[in-house]
């Protein structure tokens, strides 16, 4: 894949959802396990491409999800035209690279929002771990 140059602004933070469990009776002792899906939207009309993170938090000696977030980071492309196109399906298709950098932000913003959200509570350790951005793979974008 050629490189290309592509301008983003972010545009925003979305907290879509969030819930938590109320803390269990027992203390909470093992590591945290965060389960993490990403998909991209997009909107034409506005040229926004939208990474859409969904958070599961567990703990390896508890069978519940204890947290449960969905985020999205909203992203302006100038040249979206170029940077975004439909394919044989008519689904919208992200260039790659773009689309693993706007999908890494997205991650590590919801990071810190999570982090900001638990704290002072039962969760407040568990902070999501860095993850490796290859693990997501790109499927086409839902308008």
């Amino acid at each position: 894949m050629e490189n290309m140059d592509v301008n983003v602004r972010f545009v925003s933070i979305h907290v879509i959802s969030k819930s938590m469990e109320p803390s269990p009776a027992q203390e909470l002792t093992g590591t945290f396990l965060f389960d993490i899906k990403a998909e991209t939207k997009v909107n034409m009309e506005r040229k926004f491409v939208m990474p859409y993170i969904y958070i599961d938090i567990r703990i390896d000696s508890f069978p519940n999800v204890l947290a449960k977030f969905t985020i999205a980071c909203v992203f302006e492309i100038q040249n979206f035209e170029t940077a975004v196109t439909i394919n044989d399906q008519n689904l919208y298709v992200v260039l790659q690279e773009l689309d693993m950098t706007l999908r890494s932000a997205a991650i590590a913003t919801s990071r810190g929002v999570i982090y900001s959200e638990l704290r002072g509570t039962h969760l407040h350790n568990a902070i999501m771990p860095l993850v490796d951005i290859t693990n997501f793979a790109q499927q086409p974008a839902i308008p």
